[in-house]
């Protein structure tokens, strides 16, 4: 990964393991960006955080189970087999309606009144941020 796909407070895993740190790819939250080397945090290691290169941080994909785990509701859909809403509005519409691709193994955050892909969105970093431009305070939990 480069040091502008990640935002602070993403979630990612590291694509090693190092015998000073005994670090594995379980997630790290990222605590800090530099031009190229990120601060994360970690409870797998004794000082709490560690800095690596960001080509060694590995995006970590989203899954039905990370969803739900995060307060999604799986409901039936029109277009796919099945989709996730994380609340309604007022009148009853889902605010972000998140289905999965249907070709791979993506997800789509879609408009909730025809089903319209607006973004699509494979690892959690990314989903991270579509809630964050959708203006959703929401804090993702692995």
């Amino acid at each position: 990964m480069k040091t502008t796909d990640l935002m602070i407070g993403d979630w990612v895993g590291v694509d090693m393991i190092d015998p000073l740190y005994n670090v594995s790819i379980e997630p790290h939250r990222v605590k800090r960006i530099s031009d190229t080397k990120v601060t994360l945090l970690s409870e797998y290691v004794a000082c709490g955080e560690y800095e690596i290169q960001a080509c060694l941080c590995v995006p970590i994909p989203i899954t039905d189970e990370i969803l739900e785990r995060n307060g999604f509701e799986k409901i039936d859909n029109r277009i796919s087999e099945y989709a996730f809403v994380l609340s309604y509005e007022e009148d009853g519409e889902p605010d972000v309606l998140i289905r999965s691709f249907d070709f791979n193994e993506s997800f789509v955050i879609c408009t909730s009144t025809d089903n319209t892909a607006l973004i699509s969105i494979v690892y959690v970093h990314e989903l991270q941020h579509a809630l964050k431009l959708f203006g959703i305070d929401k804090e993702i939990i692995l």
